[in-house]
């Protein structure tokens, strides 16, 4: 009866596991939602001279996109900005393991630490998330502030590295302006559009009670019935992804999207930025 009861445990982990954040799509819908209320498609056009705004379509070279094998698969074929910034969104959270730095407790200005309350927990855990994505979860991890701004130390670093915080996303930006090569100027762009939606994807975590506590055991994970102990996250999950993303509406302009230029539907004319 006991090993049934692990196995069936086991079972509702797997099922679940991503319950123990905002899902992707949750973080698609926020950050589409910041697009289609920031100003930011126009000062695209008038401040950077990037004529089509969040309409603009950037492409990635496979061949010198880091992480690209988690990378590229979440991006569309022709992604338009407004679409590289939600991938980035999405993105931040895949294998599910990277979201252990996506906590920021300001009263000890340190990342999650459950280890050090619930030691007998966190080695099962840590198992669990090894054998399913190879990736260690054993209850902490770096800030998620430190995570953004890439001081995260390179002792959180050993599994995989982070290519998307904001100094990341600055240097692609510089990259996309000085590169000799336009086809590389326009690769760094859209890298550095990716890179945001990795920081705003941490931004957006930051606005959970859960991830400022501390308390991933406690007041963030989920079960697989109902809301129990993030209510929250729960709430904002069933309104956001009832939402069409903003790179939809931009395709398609009957549903409307919030900015004062629109794309043609799929697939649309492509259109470079100016660098020089």
């Amino acid at each position: 009866m006991k090993t049934k009861l692990v196995v069936l445990t086991l079972i509702g982990l797997v099922w679940h596991w991503e319950a123990y954040a905002f899902d992707g799509n949750t973080h698609k819908a926020l950050t589409s939602k910041a697009i289609s209320e920031s100003g930011l498609h126009d000062y695209l056009k008038d401040q950077l001279d990037i004529g089509q705004g969040l309409t603009t379509i950037l492409l990635l070279d496979e061949t010198i996109t880091p992480d690209a094998d988690r990378v590229l698969p979440q991006v569309p074929a022709y992604p338009l900005i407004a679409e590289l910034l939600t991938a980035g969104a999405g993105l931040e959270d895949i294998p599910m393991p990277r979201a252990r730095h996506h906590f920021h407790d300001p009263n000890r200005d340190a990342g999650l630490d459950n280890n050090t309350e619930h030691p007998a927990r966190a080695p099962a855990i840590n198992r669990f998330s090894k054998t399913v994505w190879g990736l260690s979860f054993d209850l902490t991890g770096a800030s998620a502030l430190d995570r953004a701004l890439g001081t995260e130390g390179s002792q959180w670093e050993t599994e995989y590295e982070n290519y998307f915080a904001w100094p990341d996303a600055r240097d692609y930006f510089y990259e996309a302006l000085t590169d000799a090569n336009e086809a590389v100027r326009e690769h760094y762009l859209a890298m550095t559009f990716v890179a945001l939606g990795h920081v705003l994807h941490l931004l957006e975590d930051m606005g959970v009670p859960p991830h400022v506590r501390n308390d991933w055991i406690e007041a963030h994970f989920r079960v697989p019935v109902g809301s129990w102990s993030n209510p929250f996250e729960s709430h904002v999950e069933k309104e956001g992804c009832s939402k069409k993303s903003v790179g939809e509406k931009l395709r398609n302009p009957s549903l409307g999207s919030g900015v004062s230029r629109e794309a043609p539907s799929t697939p649309p004319p492509r259109h470079r930025p100016r660098f020089g």
